[in-house]
């Protein structure tokens, strides 16, 4: 979660010409880690991946990177195997107020909302995920 320095959180808009799920859904930041981010940065995978994410789907450079929730799931991929899904949502900073987001081609919009407004928002059927780690932010 990303969070700018008025207290806003990032909220990202799924394309819906997206190969993933949830299209056209709402979003968070974020993405998977992948053994690079390990071999790049052995002592920190984590923040290194997330740091990844964050520039790849945003342009923004975040940090101050705090865990504050984890969740777990199953997944069905394209060729119907089931995969165990350990999600891990963490809190980051972003200089300024409403920052401009530069998006991927993953997403179509970006808002910058409070947690209530960031609620109320529509993150699909698996959203369970966003709405929790929203929820477990102290503001």
């Amino acid at each position: 979660i990303l969070i700018d320095e008025g207290g806003n959180i990032l909220l990202l808009r799924r394309a819906t010409s997206s190969l993933s799920g949830r299209k056209g859904k709402w979003d968070l930041p974020g993405g998977s880690m992948d053994i690079e981010d390990l071999v790049k940065s052995p002592e920190n995978p984590h923040e290194f991946a997330m740091k990844r994410e964050v520039k790849e789907e945003t342009k923004l450079e975040a940090k101050n990177f705090i865990p504050i929730f984890v969740g777990s799931g199953v997944k069905t991929d394209a060729e119907e195997r089931k995969i165990l899904i350990l999600a891990i949502c963490y809190e980051a900073n972003v200089k300024g107020i409403s920052p401009k987001v530069v998006s991927s081609q993953e997403h179509i919009e970006y808002r910058w909302l409070s947690k209530s407004e960031a609620l109320s928002l529509d993150f699909g059927e698996d959203g369970g995920f966003h709405r929790s780690s929203i929820e477990s932010l102290s503001n």
